[in-house]
């Protein structure tokens, strides 16, 4: 083995005892009533730098399988002390699998927290977490709605820099068992104009036309995954009035789920009063995970779990080798603005046939216990 090789193992050894040595500051139960975690840009600035290497190693396109089952949750926007209460009762990586579909930061309290745990994570366990590119994730929208001003109060503008750098490396999105597409937002319409016809075609011409890093503005691919959203009045595809990415229509999901062989698509990107929507075509369904978003909606937040059934069990006949529950997650506004160690939300978890939207099962989970 050359010396290089030995040097380069070591410093990868260094930096996630690092990492791991901040876990416990970043998961102290004192931080759920709103306290910053104490921690430097230095003891954290190896474990950035060393996350492109990580990510570098993962397709665009993520292909995941759920020999494990996997919880997939979508915008945090920053409410970490919502989100470190989810992990505390559902497991926290390598307990278990995640997925996260984007807009870590911006707008929420502690957006410098939430994105510190998630990178270190992935540093610590890689095969445990999976981190999709969000709209939230670039210069623009940082200057525009908080991150920029928060990194450089708590650190410097240099490791903002440096953030920006490690989001060009995130993938876009993941084909989870071959059959369900998961997202930030959109779909495109040059699947279509390039006759795509199955999924292999559609990850390789995913491979060829977004090389990672990538700028969203200057990729017009990746802008419709990243920008473009459902709209139930719209037939096929229209401009988006934002701008940027397209309005897709019940039968543009139709279609792009056909193309690619998958029966579901799972995004965010959108604020949902009740946590999750099924589009009028029930193939796409919305999550978000941010309850009680800037303190000011009181909506309940989703995320959703899936998982495989036992061949043995699955015998209604539909062919479906994959269980979901829809994990709602219900603020509790009379703890919104109390520095409390609570639970300040309410869990419900329900089971859900995807591609029908069709709800089976509730359980409700009381959880207003210390934490």
């Amino acid at each position: 083995m050359s010396s290089q090789v030995i040097s380069s193992n070591k410093f990868k050894r260094l930096v996630i005892n690092k990492a791991m040595n901040l876990i416990p500051r970043l998961t102290d139960k004192q931080i759920l009533k709103g306290i910053n975690a104490e921690i430097s840009e230095k003891e954290v600035l190896d474990i950035a730098l060393f996350l492109p290497d990580i990510l570098m190693t993962e397709p665009v396109c993520l292909q995941l399988d759920l020999t494990e089952p996997i919880t997939i949750i979508g915008d945090i926007y920053g409410q970490y002390g919502h989100l470190l209460r989810i992990l505390n009762y559902y497991g926290h990586p390598p307990e278990k699998k995640y997925l996260f579909l984007g807009n870590y930061i911006n707008h929420g309290p502690q957006s410098m927290e939430t994105i510190l745990l998630l990178i270190i994570y992935k540093v610590c366990y890689p095969k445990s977490i999976y981190l999709l590119r969000g709209k939230h994730e670039c210069v623009r929208l940082t200057k525009a709605h908080g991150f920029y001003k928060e990194c450089g109060k708590r650190f410097s503008l240099n490791f903002w820099h440096i953030l920006m750098e490690i989001f060009q490396y995130m993938p876009i999105m993941a084909i989870i068992e071959n059959e369900i597409f998961c997202v930030h937002s959109g779909i495109s319409p040059m699947i279509e104009q390039f006759d795509i016809k199955s999924q292999t075609q559609f990850i390789a011409f995913i491979e060829q036309n977004i090389i990672l890093p990538a700028d969203i503005e200057s990729n017009r691919l990746l802008m419709h995954f990243i920008w473009s959203d459902p709209d139930d009045e719209t037939n096929g595809w229209d401009q988006n009035p934002c701008g940027q990415g397209y309005l897709y229509g019940s039968n543009a999901v139709s279609e792009f789920c056909k193309r690619i062989g998958v029966k579901q698509i799972v995004r965010s990107s959108e604020l949902m009063l009740k946590g999750y929507e099924f589009f009028v075509n029930p193939r796409l369904l919305t999550i978000f995970s941010a309850p009680d978003f800037t303190r000011k909606y009181e909506n309940d937040a989703a995320m959703l779990y899936l998982y495989k059934l036992d061949s043995e069990l699955n015998n209604n006949g539909n062919n479906n080798n994959i269980g979901a529950q829809i994990r709602l997650i219900q603020p509790i506004i009379r703890l919104r603005c109390k520095p409390t160690l609570r639970m300040n939300i309410a869990l419900n978890d329900i089971s859900v046939n995807l591609a029908t939207g069709k709800l089976t099962v509730i359980f409700f989970l009381a959880v207003y216990f210390l934490m």
